[in-house]
């Protein structure tokens, strides 16, 4: 059983996915956005780290991974753009350890206290803001 999994699901023909980590013996969701599956592989695809997809699902017992899938899907929101989506897998793949923990913590502590995905629009919007120059 991995330790981290994401799980997409279809609400009014729109994707979401869920992030779930594991707390104990339960998972615990620590963030939702309204993207799909197929978004989130395109990073998958670029990045180097241990995780198994399947039709609905990428499980991993990888954290660096993990957080930074929250951390691309969290930036990606609002984005309406396609090209920014490979500028940001190059920007949250370069991130160091301290810096990606950082938008973390940022996106899932607005996410959880709210549970709204719309709290952590703004986190994503500074992200890019900072690091997506030209766009």
């Amino acid at each position: 059983m991995s330790q981290f999994y994401v799980r997409e699901t279809i609400s009014e023909k729109k994707p979401k996915l869920h992030f779930y980590s594991q707390t104990g013996s339960s998972y615990v969701k620590v963030f939702s956005a309204r993207l799909g599956l197929s978004d989130l592989k395109l990073f998958l695809e670029k990045v180097n780290f241990p995780h198994k997809v399947t039709k609905k699902s990428v499980y991993t017992d990888d954290e660096t991974l993990f957080k930074m899938m929250v951390v691309y899907v969290g930036s990606l929101q609002n984005v309406r753009k396609k090209v920014l989506y490979t500028v940001l897998v190059n920007v949250v793949s370069s991130f160091d350890n301290f810096t990606l923990h950082f938008w973390y913590s940022e996106f899932t502590s607005r996410y959880m206290k709210t549970n709204s995905m719309v709290s952590t629009y703004r986190v994503g919007r500074a992200l890019r803001d900072l690091y997506v120059k030209g766009y």
